[in-house]
């Protein structure tokens, strides 16, 4: 596989972009198989805490719901696109379900504990 240095190196960019876009669906599907959830994998929570948690901590709740609702359309925009409009249907409404219980007024681990389950 290639190494993707920059979209603008003097050799073969786009090569090396879908280089970089087969390894990140790679993963995904690997996410996937291991029952790992492809919205939550385990590099969100690579330094002890999930990063939207940290977001949270950092940036306050209406920032979180912020994020969500633009992920969340994000995620609807591109879905037929990308050949996983499954996968990103899914991932919208997850962040659309985690956006409106933040609303209603639950703190993050509540609202990731309700939206997982």
């Amino acid at each position: 596989m290639k190494k993707v240095i920059s979209l603008y190196h003097k050799g073969n960019a786009y090569g090396e972009i879908d280089a970089h876009i087969d390894l990140k669906q790679k993963l995904v599907k690997e996410n996937e198989t291991k029952n790992e959830p492809a919205i939550n994998p385990t590099h969100y929570t690579a330094n002890g805490k999930e990063c939207i948690v940290e977001m949270y901590e950092k940036f306050g709740k209406e920032a979180v719901i912020n994020f969500c609702e633009l992920n969340a359309y994000k995620y609807r925009y591109r879905k037929d696109f990308k050949g996983q409009s499954e996968a990103d249907a899914k991932k919208a409404l997850w962040y659309e379900k985690l956006a409106v219980i933040l609303r209603n007024g639950e703190n993050i681990e509540t609202a990731l504990e309700i939206v997982r389950n």
